[in-house]
């Protein structure tokens, strides 16, 4: 009935043509439309997250699909089934075809998981014979094959940590995949960090293996906990950078920003001030390790080049007591200090 005049048009190529597509467990319905009647009959919500991934993290029986119409430049957008009647239709009463076995197409793709995995053929079998008597994986087995629920909460509470990347996991030939990592039991993960340990060292080679070859959730934090405990992988990390020098301002004009410190040279301590414009440097003595003997010192100096706009010190007792703190305060420069441990035990 769909089929028949006035309901079917002719394809004009002035036209813009519009194409709805819907899809159930059992088919895949089309139709090319144009002024909104149909012209020749050919909402799958994640395929609209699927085509703006890297084609290597969609499902396999999407892959060779997604190669052709990478061809073409066109927006996919997702509408409701329950308005897409006619392309929901078809989906829904298509006509049996023994042409294109699906089954034949799945297990060629199946093969080249064999030649392209890093995974070898009888690591391979050993993964699909745990596939096929482990819980998790029946279920979500079932789940990929039948349709995922619209909300997570709706989903099988032991594969509600696969939700999130519903639409890139895929099933074929035994064996469940994430892209094109290979999904591995619960039975066989701690064998698996275990060979992937014996194989590698450090963490960032260790995921860089497994990284696109296998995969389960927290996979990552997995490994890290491997590497974090052995001492090997410690010592094989890369070292820290060294953080840049961070330079402070130096000033536009001589003694307008000085630094101070105190240092011991034969038994006897001294007070040197720098100033960083010009590297002048002044030192004194200091017959005692007070804030008083420290001011009364500054005192003179200031005396002799004028009063700095700001002092830099590294945070000692005698720089961060009460006293010259009222000095600073009185005299009108401001004191920084360059030491996160500034704060300590004031004479």
């Amino acid at each position: 009935m769909l089929t028949e005049t006035p309901v079917l048009a002719y394809f004009d190529p002035g036209k813009e043509v519009v194409v709805q597509v819907d899809s159930s467990k059992d088919g895949i319905g089309a139709v090319l439309l144009q002024d909104g009647r149909p012209v020749e009959y050919n909402d799958h919500k994640p395929l609209e997250a699927i085509l703006k991934k890297p084609l290597a993290m969609t499902p396999k029986r999407l892959q060779d699909i997604m190669m052709r119409w990478n061809r073409y430049d066109f927006d996919f957008v997702y509408v409701k089934g329950t308005k897409l009647t006619i392309a929901d239709t078809l989906s829904r009463a298509y006509l049996k075809s023994e042409e294109g076995n699906f089954n034949e197409r799945l297990r060629s793709m199946s093969l080249k998981i064999d030649e392209t995995c890093d995974v070898p053929d009888a690591r391979l079998l050993e993964i699909k014979e745990a596939t096929e008597i482990d819980e998790e994986m029946r279920t979500l087995k079932e789940t990929v094959i039948n349709g995922w629920p619209e909300q997570k909460h709706e989903t099988p509470l032991g594969i509600r940590q696969y939700f999130d990347f519903r639409d890139t996991i895929s099933y074929s030939d035994g064996l469940m995949l994430k892209g094109e990592a290979v999904i591995i039991p619960k039975s066989l993960r701690n064998e698996m960090k275990t060979r992937l340990h014996k194989a590698l060292f450090g963490y960032d080679s260790m995921l860089r293996w497994a990284r696109g070859t296998i995969f389960w959730p927290g996979i990552n934090a997995h490994i890290k906990q491997l590497a974090d405990c052995c001492l090997i992988c410690q010592e094989r990390k890369p070292m820290n950078q060294k953080a840049p020098l961070m330079q402070h301002a130096e000033g536009s004009t001589p003694w307008q920003k000085i630094g101070l410190d105190l240092f011991e040279l034969n038994g006897k301590h001294y007070l040197i001030a720098v100033d960083y414009f010009s590297n002048f440097i002044e030192i004194d003595l200091l017959t005692s390790m007070t804030s008083s003997r420290v001011i009364a010192l500054l005192k003179k100096q200031f005396a002799r080049f004028g009063v700095p706009n700001v002092i830099m010190s590294d945070g000692g007792p005698q720089f961060v007591s009460q006293q010259f703190q009222d000095f600073a305060k009185k005299w009108g420069f401001t004191h920084v200090t360059s030491s996160p441990m500034a704060k300590r035990s004031q004479p």
